[in-house]
C-alpha cells in the first residue's frame, strides 16, 4: 500500500514507484471541462458573458487535427482559462482545426498559405496584422507546425 499524504482526505494521495521516484495525483473535480470533450461530444458551449470584459482576446494559430484548439475552446467556454477565442490562423489551408474553430463559431478563421506570399516574413506580417486586426491580445501556438517569424512575436511583446 503507498504512503498516504496528509492532505489524501481531499483527493490528493503520494505514491512512491520502484524507482524512488514519487508522484503526487490529485483527483480534479468532474465539473468543468476535460481532454476529450468538445467537438466529439456536443460541442462548445458558450459560457455567460463571453465577449465580456475582462476576458483576453486570444488568437490561435494551428496547422492539423485540432485537439489542441478544442481543449483551449471547451476550457475557454467552462472558465477555465479567462479569454475568449477570437480568431484562428493557420498555415495550412485545409486542416481539420480550422472546421473545428469554425464549429466553435470563433468570429475570425482564415489560412494563410506560405504560396500566397513572397516568403515566410510577409506571410507572418500579414497574419500579425489579421490578428492585430482582430483585436488580439495573446497569440497561442496550438500545434503549429512552423517556427514563427521575429516581426509576428514582437507584435504581440
Amino acid at each position: 500500500m503507498a504512503p498516504q499524504d496528509e492532505d489524501a482526505g481531499q483527493g490528493a494521495h503520494r505514491e512512491v514507484g520502484s524507482e524512488g521516484f514519487e508522484a503526487k495525483r490529485v483527483d480534479l473535480p468532474r465539473s468543468g471541462w476535460h481532454r476529450g470533450s468538445g467537438h466529439r461530444q456536443g460541442g462548445f458551449g458558450r459560457r455567460p458573458g463571453a465577449g465580456a470584459p475582462g476576458l483576453t482576446r486570444l488568437g490561435v494559430v494551428v496547422s492539423g487535427r485540432g485537439t489542441n484548439l478544442a481543449a483551449i475552446l471547451e476550457a475557454c467556454a467552462a472558465g477555465g482559462i479567462p479569454g475568449e477565442v477570437v480568431f484562428v490562423a493557420s498555415n495550412k489551408p485545409g486542416c481539420p482545426a480550422l472546421e473545428i474553430a469554425r464549429q466553435a463559431k470563433v468570429p475570425e478563421v482564415q489560412a494563410f498559405p506560405l504560396t500566397e506570399y513572397a516568403d515566410l516574413a510577409t506571410r507572418d506580417a500579414a497574419m500579425a496584422a489579421a490578428l492585430k486586426s482582430a483585436g488580439v491580445e495573446l497569440v497561442i501556438t496550438a500545434g503549429y507546425d512552423r517556427v514563427l517569424d521575429e516581426g509576428l512575436v514582437s507584435a504581440f511583446d
